[in-house]
């Protein structure tokens, strides 16, 4: 077990006063978004947690939402600024539609024809017009050309005109052994629309994780490594969730299982903790409907923690993806700041995350075909509340 230097040179100065229980090497080294070196199991047995993110525009105003409704409508009209108006119009009559007429046409949007004849039916029932039929077809028929596209491309008519955000929220419990670390998490996400609130179910996912650390008295050198598995429990509702936070995808697209070995190298000084890691995540799809049936890329990034020990410390993290296989649209470099909070076995953090660069065409992430989402979380807010043993 380390000494502290700088408690004994600052003895009275607040932040010096180290969180309560171990010092051992990376006993506090976790991170918000990437890979981190297994503490040690002196430092904490059991931790129950969970993990919130969120994206503060959709909540505040709703601009993001409102950019991708006009980038879908210029898609469809052009310069027609009577097109555009009516559009939306139509769009937005979506939303009063019963969860029956929704489902009716959301089965029939894979067929031009079938398509048509729903939305004749909804013109002679009075709940649209048949001016609204012609722009809610132009507007399916110049986003999407395949059965596949269609369907998806009414999908997202629907969740842009009435979601108003996305929240996405993670119990999870940790068992930490002398060698191995076992994470267990279900991911939920909570959306937010005018009229109602839903719930959807994420996929179930352990990470089983090894560590060895080397302690070289002024500081500390960690290896970890494992598997992190993603089972396809979830349903479709969480699907929109992959595109809000690229980042987190195998825990949203429900169609996919997913196996994601990594590696972590970390050192750790007395006032600093500097980790870096790598990961192979493949998909692959288990479940009938769109999207390809695997894919694979490279995740990467680096994280500094200062203050790790003590009270309150801050993180920094650089974390990325880089495309392999049928995975262009996960080419992204996110940057990321936060501060944690330690008070006895209580442990508080919030982070705010923003992408660098992102070149999301929106041709891989099933089941939106053709369209991004991805700028729907430009900015993210990630937070979190654990309990440790």
């Amino acid at each position: 077990m380390r000494t502290n230097i700088f408690f004994r040179i600052v003895p009275m100065c607040w932040l010096a006063i180290p969180a309560a229980g171990s010092a051992e090497p990376f006993a506090h080294a976790e991170l918000f978004l990437g890979r981190f070196v297994k503490p040690p199991a002196a430092a904490r047995s059991v931790t129950l947690g969970l993990h919130a993110n969120g994206a503060p525009l959709d909540l505040a105003i709703g601009k993001t939402r409102d950019r991708l409704i006009d980038e879908s409508v210029q898609e469809a009209c052009g310069s027609n600024a009577t097109c555009k108006t009516k559009t939306r119009e139509a769009i937005q009559k979506l939303e009063t539609l019963s969860d029956a007429d929704w489902a009716r046409i959301e089965s029939a949007a894979g067929s031009s024809a079938t398509l048509d004849q729903q939305l004749d039916q909804l013109v002679a029932s009075g709940q649209i017009t048949a001016s609204d039929k012609q722009q809610i077809e132009t507007f399916v028929s110049k986003n999407a050309t395949t059965p596949d596209e269609r369907r998806s491309t009414i999908a997202l008519a629907r969740q842009v005109a009435e979601t108003r955000a996305n929240i996405l929220l993670a119990p999870y419990g940790i068992v930490n052994l002398e060698l191995l670390q076992i994470t267990a998490e279900l991911p939920l996400v909570l959306t937010l629309y005018e009229h109602r609130t839903d719930i959807g179910i994420g996929n179930f996912n352990t990470d089983f994780r090894f560590g060895h650390h080397f302690d070289l008295s002024v500081l500390a050198l960690g290896l970890s490594y494992g598997l992190h598995l993603y089972f396809p429990t979830g349903g479709g509702a969480a699907d929109p969730a992959a595109y809000s936070f690229l980042f987190h995808s195998p825990r949203y697209l429900h169609r996919y299982l997913t196996w994601a070995p990594y590696v972590v190298f970390g050192a750790d000084f007395p006032f600093v903790t500097v980790q870096t890691y790598a990961e192979l995540v493949s998909m692959h799809r288990v479940r009938g409907g769109p999207g390809v049936s695997n894919l694979q890329y490279f995740q990467y990034g680096v994280g500094l923690t200062i203050l790790p020990d003590f009270l309150i410390s801050v993180v920094g993290e650089l974390s990325g993806l880089a495309p392999l296989n049928n995975a262009s649209d996960f080419n992204a470099l996110f940057g990321l700041g936060g501060v944690r909070l330690r008070l006895w076995l209580l442990e508080l953090g919030v982070a705010v995350q923003a992408p660098i660069f992102q070149k999301v065409k929106g041709l891989n992430l099933p089941p939106i075909a053709g369209i991004s989402v991805q700028k729907l979380a430009s900015l993210s807010v990630l937070a979190h509340v654990a309990v440790s043993f």
